[in-house]
């Protein structure tokens, strides 16, 4: 992600970078968790099983993967 900024002529540190991944998450946690409490406090939770070709590293072959 650096060249990123240094294409722009911003010029950041890796550990600069982590520190805001880093806050980033310590601020959003309150709101993963809300969003778990709501979505995991019903009797049911609903998802949709959706197969998806995965490509295998290595054999060219394709198997299938769920999302």
């Amino acid at each position: 992600m650096n060249y990123i900024y240094a294409r722009q002529g911003v010029d950041n540190s890796p550990s600069a970078l982590a520190d805001w991944i880093e806050h980033s998450a310590q601020l959003l946690t309150p709101l993963v968790e809300a969003l778990e409490r709501h979505d995991m406090g019903g009797g049911q939770l609903h998802a949709d099983d959706i197969p998806v070709p995965v490509l295998v590293l290595g054999t060219g072959c394709a198997k299938t993967g769920r999302l």
